[in-house]
């Protein structure tokens, strides 16, 4: 009977779903919340977007640009990076939560470079030596999922 109570006294856990929606209802005017739901309702298990912005802009009869700025939206909610279409945009969409510098945000262009290619990595993106050490630092903290 113990553990019953202490079982029952847990907080339930909130999805990912709940979460992001509470977040984008309290964020956006009521004709871009839909948008968002469709958005959530569309991540696979890690977090990525499974439709096109132009087929969410069909299947809801909205302008491809709203869905695009809720998207955006949906990007900065936490967890960051929700949303993305490929790594690269969700590590983009984390990094900038943290602040990160524009210029170590815009390496990760050349982020397929890495591990192999550091020197070629370096000189594309424009970095000397303590700020490609500060942009594997900044790296390792972010989820790919």
């Amino acid at each position: 009977a113990e553990y019953e109570e202490r079982e029952a006294s847990l907080p339930a856990k909130t999805s990912l779903r709940e979460l992001l929606l509470s977040q984008a209802k309290a964020e956006l005017k009521e004709d871009a919340v839909k948008v968002a739901e469709m958005i959530i309702d569309n991540l696979d298990s890690r977090g990525f977007l499974t439709l096109s912005e132009k087929e969410i802009a069909e299947r809801l009869s909205v302008p491809e640009s709203l869905v695009r700025s809720v998207r955006e939206t949906v990007k900065t909610l936490d967890p960051p990076g929700c949303a993305s279409y490929t790594v690269v945009e969700a590590f983009k969409a984390q990094m900038r939560e943290l602040n990160v510098p524009d210029k170590l945000v815009k390496a990760l262009d050349y982020l397929e470079l890495l591990p192999e290619q550091a020197q070629t990595f370096k000189e594309r993106a424009n970095l000397d030596e303590e700020e490609f050490r500060e942009f594997l630092k900044v790296l390792r903290r972010l989820d790919p999922h």
